[in-house]
């Protein structure tokens, strides 16, 4: 069978490779997939969609999704995170049986598991709004001067790229997914919401919520892989379904252990 090359390259060979390279780097590969998906909606969606929810909308569909976009608000899900942990912690403490206390201490580290999801990707959007400094379609919209964007500039409506509400909303999220996964189609749920309701309040472009969604699931994947299964512990507050990051690192503690209880046998 003949194989199909362009410009000398044999496509169905690069196909696997590229295939294999983005299961082995998966928050990569999902990086430079958003990043192409979010200069497309720069190149051909953000401005005409903002326009129409500017201009073409009905006024109560301004009003219903501005109240859903206070949902974004970082301050009450931290707050509730703190008390969780700082609650759970203290509760431990008084506690004789073993298995609430463990059951409490789940719940401490669920709660600070929040907090850091929440507090590093706010500080990596923060820094990318910045830097970036793209200008946020009400800007442009309500004073008819578009700019592109202003690097380095602190102005509010230089600050469109990425959508922090829709940043909180996805931490929030995807904190819950790997918390307590039972739910989690009505926790993505909500957060597209808040995501949709930032767009058709023409606060920010699709672009600036579609960013907003990787960097705060990839966070949320990067501090449990980094902070909590580096040290075996789970971030769920239920056994099931069992997390098989610490499943797989209790599995191969339990082996030397079992050969070791072998070797006391003989």
């Amino acid at each position: 069978m003949k194989q199909r090359q362009v410009f000398g390259l044999d496509v169905a060979e690069a196909g696997r490779r590229l295939h294999a390279w983005a299961r082995s780097k998966p928050l990569i590969a999902w990086l430079v997939a958003v990043s192409f998906a979010s200069l497309f909606c720069m190149a051909f969606l953000d401005r005409p969609i903002a326009e129409h929810f500017a201009h073409d909308a009905r006024p109560e569909v301004y009003t219903t999704f501005k109240y859903l976009s206070a949902l974004g608000n970082a301050v009450p899900y931290l707050v509730a995170a703190l008390l969780l942990a700082v609650g759970a912690r203290v509760a431990s403490s008084f506690t004789a049986f073993e298995e609430t206390r463990a059951k409490l201490r789940r719940l401490m580290d669920a709660g600070v598991f929040m907090i850091l999801t929440l507090a590093v990707s706010g500080a990596l959007l923060n820094i990318m709004k910045i830097v970036i400094g793209r200008q946020r379609p009400e800007a442009w919209i309500d004073d008819g001067n578009p700019v592109f964007m202003i690097p380095f500039s602190l102005d509010f409506g230089m600050n469109a790229f990425p959508s922090g509400h829709t940043q909180v909303a996805f931490a929030v999220a995807a904190s819950l997914v790997l918390i307590y996964p039972r739910y989690d189609l009505a926790y993505i749920g909500v957060a597209c919401v808040i995501g949709f309701s930032r767009i058709a309040t023409y606060d920010h472009y699709v672009s600036d919520v579609v960013f907003s969604v990787w960097l705060s699931s990839a966070t949320a994947i990067m501090v449990k892989r980094w902070v909590y299964d580096r040290r075996g512990l789970s971030v769920r507050v239920a056994d099931w379904p069992p997390d098989p990051a610490v499943d797989t690192r209790q599995a191969k503690n339990a082996v030397p252990d079992a050969v070791d209880r072998d070797r006391d046998r003989e």
